[in-house]
């Protein structure tokens, strides 16, 4: 029995992966989100909900920071906040201890659905948190390959300036071998980030469910300055009413509830409500602290990008200024090369900033329950 169930494991698993789509696409990060969702159709309406709620709320927390949006205090609130947290059952579920049996089979039946959704819900907004981070960490690849690729291009313009300059008898031979050394350094890390680059978006296709034979390349860029923050208590108010498993052990808790308030419910049925209380409350803490967790990270990542912006500025100037001595004889090759290995850690620090500070963005959407900035 054992066997066949692991049988029937790995043909189910190796049926999926044959299914694989091979595709040839040049994709956004929100266009990988898509070809990702739409590799499991089973989950398309919750999918199409969620997307279209992104739309209409300008990405969610780019709304709730949008200086137009109504503030925190006032009477109103932004559309996607004033949702109900249980639709129709809240309604259904108050005067159903006395009501009649088909009224508690609707508030069931309407339980049930919001339940599966709830599930579904969480599922899609997994994919759409993995799908950016494997987007994010590709580009980030990318990008810094084009780093070292720049870096190795311009090593190899001093060196052939340097050459010159030492047929002439201007420059002694230890520069030379000095420069050589450092192209022979960058070009590993040039070949290192190609590599990392290529298996980079090999995950990157696993995630969006697509086959390995795909050809599949990055369209965009890492942000180079952050957005502003909402503030912190809307972003928790988004949480409590929308994160799936919180949702999901509200509808348990109102379905115990209901049934304790049965005429002939047991004292079990009554404890379990009670129990279900306190661990909807735990849940209630946990995505409390998820989100306070995200937001301080969100913050932390945005002074380090801010940070790392100048130092590419700084880095670049010294660059000229070391090339520009080198070419009227006032400086050596070993000055550029040294300006050059700086403006190079200059901006791969930028790049990684980047990607950690939108990284951060993701996980923040995550705690709140939606898929939605993509900056």
């Amino acid at each position: 029995m054992r066997k066949t169930a692991l049988l029937l494991l790995l043909l189910t698993t190796t049926a999926a992966f044959c299914e694989a789509p091979v595709v040839h696409e040049r994709l956004t990060m929100d266009q990988a989100v898509d070809l990702a969702l739409k590799q499991r159709p089973e989950l398309q309406p919750v999918a199409d909900k969620v997307r279209r709620e992104e739309m209409a709320t300008g990405s969610g927390l780019a709304a709730l920071a949008a200086p137009a949006s109504p503030g925190l205090g006032t009477s109103e609130r932004p559309a996607f906040l004033a949702k109900p947290v249980f639709n129709d059952v809240m309604t259904l579920s108050k005067p159903l201890s006395n009501g009649p049996r088909v009224q508690r089979q609707v508030a069931s039946d309407l339980m049930g659905t919001e339940a599966t959704e709830d599930a579904q819900r969480a599922q899609v907004t997994e994919i759409i948190r993995t799908t950016r981070q494997q987007w994010l960490t590709a580009m980030l690849a990318r990008e810094k390959s084009d780093v070292y690729h720049d870096i190795v291009s311009k090593e190899a313009e001093a060196n052939q300036l340097a050459q010159s300059l030492l047929e002439a008898g201007s420059v002694p031979q230890v520069v030379i071998y000095r420069a050589k050394l450092a192209v022979a350094d960058t070009q590993q890390q040039l070949n290192n980030a190609d590599c990392e680059a290529s298996k980079a978006v090999m995950d990157l296709k696993l995630a969006m469910g697509v086959d390995q034979a795909s050809d599949v390349t990055l369209n965009g860029k890492l942000a180079d300055k952050p957005t502003p923050l909402p503030d912190l208590s809307a972003v928790v108010q988004l949480a409590l009413q929308q994160r799936p498993d919180l949702e999901a052990a509200r509808l348990e808790l109102t379905r115990a509830e209901m049934q304790a308030q049965e005429r002939n419910a047991s004292q079990a049925t009554r404890t379990q409500a009670v129990l279900l209380k306190s661990r909807t409350d735990a849940i209630s803490q946990i995505v409390k602290r998820d989100v306070y967790k995200a937001y301080a990270d969100v913050q932390n990542q945005t002074n380090n990008l801010t940070l790392t912006a100048p130092a590419i500025d700084a880095a670049q100037e010294n660059y000229r200024i070391a090339v520009l001595r080198f070419q009227t004889g006032r400086g050596i090759q070993l000055e550029v090369i040294d300006a050059l290995g700086a403006l190079g850690k200059a901006q791969v620090n930028n790049l990684e900033a980047a990607c950690d500070y939108q990284k951060s963005l993701v996980e923040l959407n995550w705690a709140i329950g939606g898929g939605a900035v993509s900056q």
